[in-house]
Formats: structure tokens, sequence, C-alpha cells
């Protein structure tokens, strides 16, 4: 987040005496309070929400306050349980100065989630308004570097075996087993996402789109992934509220064209 603004990023919102931000598909919203840690040593003053479907994973929030070393009366985040695609239901009446959905979360949406995703959190921008979505190039990788596997372990603790590919809706289906003891959890979904499409479709709701490297180092272990960076939220674009109540419609249709049968 630092090298973001020293890159400029937030030069039009540190002028600013308050600015409020919404991290979504948060988790416990590591992202927005390291965002608002820089804004606050920057001088500003930071209104946090933090929203994800996960009640138990709010709850910890509050514990990323004291690992930056901030007080809750610098900073005292606001949690909803939210659905990512339906922004505007849940926050009405609202505007965000900047809107972060970071830790490569949108394998988790769909082809049609996304731009539910987008449009709403356009909606709940003013002009000036900033959407930064961080997100590993999946796609690419596995075409180029080969690296798709019908076997898969996802850490030590579990593996997943691919069943099936969703065309209607672009996502692979995987059955999810714990380890050791190969016990059966369930079905996962996952759309493989690469970062152009991503832009593209960010682009259909504001008017600047940017692109950043981004590193980030744990301990032994590093990652590089992109931060994909929206600005100028367009005013006359198609609403949200017409997207999602005409999508039943379309998938509807779709269903029962003979490719899909």
């Amino acid at each position: 987040m630092r090298s973001l603004l020293e890159e400029g990023v937030f030069s039009v919102i540190t002028s600013r005496s308050k600015v409020r931000i919404l991290d979504v598909m948060a988790a416990s919203g590591i992202c927005g309070v390291a965002l608002a840690k820089v804004l606050y040593e920057a001088g500003v003053d930071v209104d946090l929400a933090i929203s994800d479907l996960r009640m138990n994973e709010l709850e910890l929030a509050r514990q990323w306050i004291e690992v930056a070393g901030l007080k809750e009366e610098n900073l005292s985040p606001r949690t909803i349980v939210a659905d990512a695609t339906m922004l505007p239901q849940y926050f009405k009446e609202e505007k965000f100065d900047i809107i972060t959905i970071w830790g490569s979360s949108l394998p988790h949406l769909n082809v049609w989630e996304l731009p539910l995703l987008i449009s709403g959190a356009r909606e709940l921008q003013p002009p000036h308004g900033i959407l930064i979505m961080e997100q590993a190039d999946i796609l690419p990788r596995i075409l180029v570097g080969n690296t798709f596997r019908y076997v898969m372990t996802e850490g030590k603790k579990a593996l997943t075996i691919f069943e099936s590919y969703d065309t209607l809706r672009g996502v692979q289906r995987r059955l999810l087993y714990k380890l050791p003891e190969m016990k059966y959890i369930g079905r996962v979904e996952s759309r493989l996402w690469e970062v152009a499409q991503v832009l593209a479709l960010m682009w259909l709701f504001y008017t600047e789109v940017k692109l950043h490297d981004h590193k980030e180092v744990t301990g032994y272990i590093s990652r590089i992934t992109k931060v994909l960076v929206a600005k100028q939220p367009r005013m006359t674009c198609t609403k949200w509220e017409e997207l999602a109540a005409d999508l039943p419609r379309v998938i509807s249709a779709l269903h029962q064209h003979e490719v899909f049968s």
C-alpha cells in the first residue's frame, strides 16, 4: 500500500481531510487496515468499513488495529456481512473514496458476478473515487507455464481433483479432500481470471485504468501479483440494479440453448 501512495495513486485523496474506505471480500480486513495506516501516517483521517460473507472472519478485524500499531480512537472499523455482488443493497446512500478487493479474491467470482461487483462499486463512489484490485495473473500462468493439474495439493492439508468445467459460468469444478485421510469435503468452484479481462471490465465502468506490479514478502516466501487501479467512475453506464435484475433472465435463456442442455 505504501508503494501505491509513493507512486501517486492516492494523490487526489490525500488532500482531503477525511477518506472513507470500503474493503470488500476482505476476510478479517488486513488490506483495509494496512491502507488506513498508510493514509493515517500521511495525515489523513480514515473511516473504514470491512465487508465479507463470513462473520467469523470479520470478528478478527480489530486484531489488525493492534498489529498495525493504531489505536481504536484513530481507527474503529465497521464490519458488515455482505455479498460482494450486491453492494448497493448493503450500503444505500453511502459513498466511499476508495474501494479495495485484495488478496487475489476474484477466483471466487464467476464471469457474471465480477461485472456486478464492479458496477456496484462504481455506484458507491464519488467522481474522484478509486477502485483497487490485487490479483495474480492466473490464466496466462497456467496456459504459458503449463501448470494446470488434474490433481493438486492445496497447501499441506488438502487436495483437489478436477471434475468438470462450466462453460456458461466460466468456472472449473474441483473435488476437495482433506489430507492425509483423503476425506471428501465437497465441490469447490473457481474462475481462472487473467488481469487483462479484469482491466477491460473495470474500464467499462471507470474512465481510467492502470496496472501496477506488487511484490509481497513474508519470511522466505515472496508473492508477485498485479494491482489494478480504476479511477473516475463513469456517470453514464448501465446501472447495477438493471444488471442484477436482468441477469436471471439471461442465464435462463442460455440454459435453454442446446449447447448447455
